[in-house]
């Protein structure tokens, strides 16, 4: 009888403070240099085991089709680090003048990148900002392709070494990094760099000189090599630890798609990825989709990352680029990233060798994103498909929470069949700096992708802010099951679109309204095909106290089409107030907040919408939940007492 062969498996084990003596054994743990030399030898799965502590990266590790079959696992979870950083010691006190102001000043030349720079500092665990003006809350300002129009501070136009500043910039979607050209008593002058539009922005300047400082805030002398920090309240050089972000990308896993060579089964299990620095300025059209990550993948097939943390980088945490499938991020941690956490984005064409898709990324907890790149995405699809995205909890962002799809209008869209599930997306656009977001965004058709059983809430940014936001042609997507509430403009927006289907949701108190749209089913021409539906509303519940249930948005140009692109019926309409206030209001200019037409229950209703609906209006304005319960499924009353029980916390 023949035996089975068993497979064999090979265990290296890593310590932080191994030289190349140990011989990677489990009595005698070597270097991780050492490891990895003998993990790309061996053709069976090899596991490197991580003892605890930090591994310093001064470059990117390159993994290609070698490391197969290798997993790296920490023998803690949570306490082995892949860290990009450098330690700053040797601080001492000095005096600012004329203010007589106490800071600490370090010598960094045995820190100082090829650029001699570093644009990331941490002072004990926490990202700290450089010397900037307004040192707390953004100025605004009229903007041209190449001046902001304002009145800077005396000082500031007579402040030397303006070759160093950085303008940044926030309007619409769009977070701009620019070099300052200029600075007199009307304005200031930048070098453009994607700057047409917009007109109306949030600034600050950065890196300025010494007599800028603030507590918390910290200058760079490269001429002299030198670093100053003015400390805050509490704290001492008896307990200070600094680091400065340098290597911009800790891991590149890069296989080659074209000749058929890829990257499998390489895993990461319990392995934290930090302190990624970067020192380029790449501003991006939308999402800051061309920021370097703290990990790359590509050409790389059954990849996974479990237990993992990408937490103080300069950009992103992960990015699953051209050729990644079949792969995975689980249960790992995003915070404190300068851009978004994880990025999917291939071919545009999905029978190619470098399509990227059929990944997972679940049970992920990615908060607190774009710190330097406000712009950013925590999970953003561009070009990929069949993915899942299911059970991961996005907060503190400046923009979107989840984006789907990189094709704008109705052509050929490699995205779809992505499963948007049960999210929880929170407390985004808070600090009001850009607009046109949304807790889940789509761009373009997507036959087969679902959003399914989110809870998304709390998303207020500037001017205009969508919990479920379908933009510029998303078609053939399907809304369902999804709790939406709190949110700074209407809860569902189709920005023109065709065949979605939008039904067994709980949407609730949006400030101007509960579902909206902008052009219908037109294309970016303006045409259109009379008899299409943007949207089929039906089966919902649909909650407001003021703003109308539904609202369809004014542009500049002028518009054909009207409200007999979407269909609504058997929907649930309550209002809070104690009074029939609007139905529905076409025509809605979102600055003026008027309206050219609205419409009362009986007008509605008139029109053929929602005829079979039920709307009750409330004598007491108290949502309870026996008020509707006899006419919803299990699932409906799930969610709908989910609703109930938020609003009673949140009050």
């Amino acid at each position: 009888m023949e035996m089975k062969k068993m497979a064999i498996e090979h265990h290296l084990f890593v310590t932080n403070n191994s030289t190349d003596i140990g011989d990677c054994s489990v009595t005698n743990p070597g270097s991780l240099q050492q490891a990895l030399s003998l993990a790309k030898q061996n053709r069976e799965r090899t596991i490197i085991f991580l003892h605890e502590g930090t591994y310093h990266l001064s470059e990117t590790l390159h993994f290609g089709p070698e490391m197969s079959n290798v997993e790296f696992r920490a023998l803690k979870s949570g306490a082995v680090y892949f860290d990009g950083g450098k330690q700053i010691t040797g601080w001492k006190k000095a005096t600012l003048q004329p203010d007589a102001k106490e800071i600490w000043i370090a010598d960094v030349s045995g820190v100082l990148n090829e650029e001699a720079e570093f644009k990331f500092l941490y002072i004990n665990g926490q990202r700290k900002e450089r010397c900037r003006y307004p040192a707390k809350t953004p100025e605004i300002a009229e903007k041209s392709e190449t001046r902001l129009t304002c009145t800077p501070l005396e000082a500031l136009i007579q402040a030397k070494g303006i070759e160093d500043f950085e303008l940044v910039l926030f309007y619409d979607w769009l977070c701009r990094r620019l070099k300052v050209s200029g600075i007199d008593k009307e304005g200031i002058d930048f070098i453009p760099d994607k700057t047409k539009n917009g007109s109306k922005v949030h600034y600050y300047i950065e890196n300025l000189p010494l007599e800028f400082l603030n507590p918390g805030q910290w200058k760079l002398d490269k001429k002299n090599s030198k670093v100053y920090y003015m400390p805050e309240e509490g704290e001492t050089l008896s307990n200070f630890d600094a680091i400065a972000a340098c290597t911009p990308t800790l891991l590149e896993i890069c296989g080659d798609p074209a000749k058929g060579l890829y990257v499998e089964n390489l895993k990461f299990n319990g392995i934290g990825f930090c302190h990624t620095g970067d020192n380029k300025r790449e501003n991006s059209n939308q999402g800051e989709c061309e920021i370097s990550s703290a990990v790359n993948l590509s050409g790389a097939l059954g990849c996974h990352f479990e237990n993992c943390s990408f937490t103080a980088t300069s950009g992103w945490g992960i990015n699953f680029k051209e050729g990644t499938r079949e792969s995975s991020i689980t249960n790992s941690l995003f915070d404190d990233t300068g851009a978004g956490g994880i990025m999917a984005s291939g071919s545009t064409e999905a029978d190619s060798c470098t399509f990227t898709g059929n990944n997972q990324f679940t049970n992920n907890t990615i908060r607190h994103g774009g710190r330097t790149w406000a712009g950013a995405i925590g999970i953003l699809l561009r070009h990929s498909a069949n993915n899942q995205v299911s059970n991961n909890e996005i907060s503190y962002y400046h923009y979107t929470g989840i984006s789907s799809g990189w094709a704008w209008g109705y052509g050929d869209n490699v995205s779809r069949n992505n499963v948007i599930s049960n999210n929880h997306i929170h407390h985004l656009g808070e600090e009001k700096l850009l607009a046109d977001m949304g807790g889940i965004y789509t761009l373009g058709v997507q036959s087969g992708t679902i959003l399914h059983g989110n809870t998304i809430h709390d998303i207020s940014g500037e001017l205009i802010s969508w919990g479920i936001y379908l933009d510029e042609g998303s078609s053939n997507i399907v809304v369902e099951n999804n709790l939406v509430y709190n949110i700074g403009s209407e809860c569902f927006h189709v920005h023109y679109g065709r065949n979605n289907m939008v039904r067994n949701n709980v949407f609730a108190m949006g400030r101007t309204g509960i579902c909206s749209i902008t052009r219908g089913t037109m294309d970016m021409k303006c045409n259109f095909t009379k008899g299409d539906k943007a949207f089929i509303c039906e089966n919902n519940i649909l909650i407001s106290s003021k703003a109308p249930f539904y609202v369809k948005y004014l542009l500049d140009y002028k518009i054909q089409e009207d409200l007999s692109c979407i269909v609504a019926e058997n929907n649930i309409l309550l209002n809070t107030e104690n009074e029939y206030a609007l139905v529905a209001a076409d025509g809605f200019h979102c600055i003026d907040q008027t309206y050219q037409k609205t419409y009362a229950a009986e007008d509605w209703r008139n029109l053929g919408f929602d005829k079979n609906s039920k709307i009750i209006v409330l004598e007491d304005q108290h949502l309870s939940q026996d008020l509707i319960s006899s006419h919803l499924s299990e699932a409906m009353k799930n969610r709908y007492a989910e609703l109930l029980l938020a609003l009673k916390n949140h009050s």
